[in-house]
């Protein structure tokens, strides 16, 4: 047997339907809460963190019948829907043709309808994030990520209805919203920075997928992956030239030549654009986010930020909380 839901717009339509609250929680606009399963053919439960700009919901389930859906996003929202241990969940994208849900292989969706299956008999647990379009409209975004409206709003020919591959940076942000117990304002802080890390690292998969389509040099584009996987650590040019089997001159002046700016300022504006994020949406003292950006010393780090940014660390802090 198969339960059939149709819904628009919004996931939690079809979810509350199958489900009861058992706890909620509300800190300020946003609102924490835990609800299980009602139908007895289905176990689990799931688990959703909503506000004005984003939600998240964690769906954990394992029916004896499977359950169809229907998403249909309009043009001011994105969903990104990530397996995190079984490919249980089938999709169907505009009556093309059907693919799994798998773990390493996520999927963006944007003002199209897709239809989807929870297969019977399967233990699946899927995290998806409905990220409403004055989301990447908040201050900080602006100032941190010019080209996000462009590269999740803006597309050309449904450019980001398609799957991208789920890195090691990725997967670790996952983890972490999912085992967060923070507690109080520190919780909506911690949540709010993973969310913008992981809008981060999906943005650089799809500009990393950019680059190789205009034909620029993958061992170039290594070396920005390197980079921004490894923000904590400062490479030399020696170390990776060897890294990618480059000559270090050649390296230095192909890297300049391709993406118009040196090695050294790639590095330093993702250094800063992290320290940011961190400083804006996290309750971490100076001294950590320093450590996390790969400058051992405070007083090092607040005096390239000030130098980057134009404001001292904790200036910062404070105008953008």
């Amino acid at each position: 047997m198969e339960q059939d839901i149709a819904f628009v717009n919004t996931l939690s339509a079809s979810l509350f339907n199958l489900s009861n609250t058992i706890k909620i929680e509300r800190k300020n606009t946003s609102t924490f809460e835990n609800r299980v399963w009602k139908n007895p053919n289905i176990n689990g439960n799931f688990n959703i963190i909503s506000n004005q700009s984003y939600e998240i919901y964690s769906i954990s389930i394992e029916a004896r019948e499977s359950i169809n859906f229907v998403l249909d996003t309009n043009e001011d929202e994105v969903f990104l829907l990530f397996s995190l241990k079984k490919d249980g969940l089938k999709l169907n994208v505009n009556t093309k043709k059907e693919t799994l849900l798998r773990t390493e292989v996520a999927y963006i969706r944007s003002n199209t309808k897709s239809e989807y299956q929870f297969l019977n008999n399967e233990q699946v647990e899927v995290i998806v994030f409905s990220l409403k379009k004055q989301f990447f409209e908040l201050p900080l975004i602006k100032l941190s990520i010019d080209e996000l409206l462009h590269y999740f709003f803006n597309i050309d020919g449904g450019k980001l209805n398609r799957p991208f591959k789920v890195n090691e940076n990725i997967n670790k942000i996952l983890t972490e919203i999912q085992l967060n117990k923070k507690q109080g304002e520190c919780a909506l802080l911690y949540i709010n920075a993973k969310v913008l890390e992981l809008i981060t690292e999906v943005l650089e998969t799809f500009m990393v997928l950019e680059e190789l389509e205009e034909g620029k040099d993958e061992k170039l584009i290594k070396v920005k992956r390197i980079i921004t996987e490894n923000i904590n650590i400062h490479y030399s040019i020696p170390e990776l030239a060897k890294m990618i089997g480059m000559n270090e001159s050649y390296l230095k002046k192909r890297f300049k030549d391709v993406f118009k700016e040196t090695i050294f300022e790639y590095a330093n504006k993702k250094r800063m654009h992290q320290a940011k994020i961190l400083l804006s949406s996290s309750c971490l003292p100076i001294s950590i986010i320093s450590d996390r950006v790969g400058y051992q010393h405070a007083s090092h780090f607040s005096y390239a930020f000030k130098k980057y940014i134009g404001d001292a660390p904790n200036k910062y802090r404070t105008d953008h909380k």
